[in-house]
Parts: C-alpha cells; sequence; structure tokens
C-alpha cells in the first residue's frame, strides 16, 4: 500500500536535504529492511548490516528517480534484494552457499538431539525459495509486490512460493523423522 506520509518525507527531503524527514523515513522502514536483510543472510549479522547500509545508500542514491508506482517499503525492499544478490555472486558466495545446500540435501543419519530446526531447513533452501518465503509468508508482501521487487512475473511468485513451501516441508519432515 503507497502511504502519503512517505511520499511527503521524500519529497521534503529532496527539496530541503532535511536531516529530519530523512530520519522519519529511516525509522520508518529500519525494521522491515533489518529483518529481510538477516533472513536473507541467514542470521550472518556482518552481511546484513553491510547490505542494510548498502541499501540505503543506493536508496538515497536513486529516490529522486522512484515514480511512487509501488510503496517507498517494497521499492527498498527491492534494492535490498537486488544488494544481497550481487553479495551472492562476489567472491564466490553464491558457490560456496550452493556447496552448503548440496551437503545439506544428502541423507545422513542424524542423532534425535541434533539442533536441526526450522531455520537450517530454511537456509538449505535454493535462493529463489528463501527469497519468496521471506518475503510472502515472514514479511507479508503480496504476490503482485514481490514480483515487481524480483522482477519476476506474479504467477512466477505464486508458483515459486508453492514450490518453496513443498520443499521445506520435505525438507523439514526429512530432518525430524531421522
Amino acid at each position: 500500500m503507497k502511504n502519503p506520509i512517505d511520499r511527503v518525507l521524500v519529497e521534503t527531503w529532496l527539496i530541503a536535504r532535511d536531516e529530519a524527514a530523512f530520519r522519519l523515513i529511516y525509522y520508518r522502514h529500519k525494521n522491515a529492511v533489518w529483518r529481510v536483510a538477516i533472513r536473507l543472510c541467514n542470521g550472518d549479522q556482518l552481511k546484513a548490516e553491510e547490505i542494510v547500509q548498502d541499501t540505503w545508500i543506493r536508496a538515497i542514491e536513486k529516490v529522486q528517480e522512484f515514480k511512487w508506482q509501488s510503496s517507498f517499503k517494497t521499492w527498498l525492499i527491492g534494492i535490498l534484494i537486488n544488494r544481497w544478490r550481487e553479495e551472492l555472486r562476489k567472491d564466490s558466495y553464491l558457490e560456496k552457499m550452493q556447496v552448503n545446500i548440496k551437503l545439506q540435501d544428502q541423507v545422513y543419519e542424524i542423532p534425535h538431539e541434533t539442533k536441526m530446526d526450522i531455520e537450517r531447513t530454511f537456509e538449505a533452501l535454493p535462493l529463489e525459495y528463501k527469497e519468496v518465503i521471506t518475503l510472502y509468508d515472514i514479511e507479508g508482501f503480496k504476490h503482485k509486490e514481490i514480483a515487481e521487487m524480483l522482477g519476476i512475473a506474479e504467477g512466477t511468485s505464486k508458483s515459486r512460493l508453492s514450490d518453496a513451501r513443498s520443499a521445506f516441508k520435505k525438507r523439514f519432515g526429512k530432518l525430524v523423522s531421522h
């Protein structure tokens, strides 16, 4: 949902470079941006902090180009996701995560007392599944907003969510049945 308060604050900041207006924009959206970042970074606070900081820097650099066709929060999260994807490509980070996913896909005899919980199951999901589960199930965005953030069709968002939920259930079931 588009919020007129965000537009007034952004326009105030753009016209007057009013620090108080920027602070209000930041405080209105910092928690949502952080929650998505920490989820996508598998709880790695340093990585999430870096991505969040870069997201805000990029948002400030590009805010004059924002067309208000979506909510400001949707736009920010889109920047965050693009920044996260860049980080995955950088320094073979994506390759390392894919190796970890492949290792976790193998069936091991896992003692019951091992701490294999929902977070580990989530971490083992493919990246596109993590994105859509984070945005839809955890953050409450609509498929239309997710499609805009990820640059995909709305139907693709729905399909990925269905596939992601199935994959999560399958993997979680493997963990708890051993």
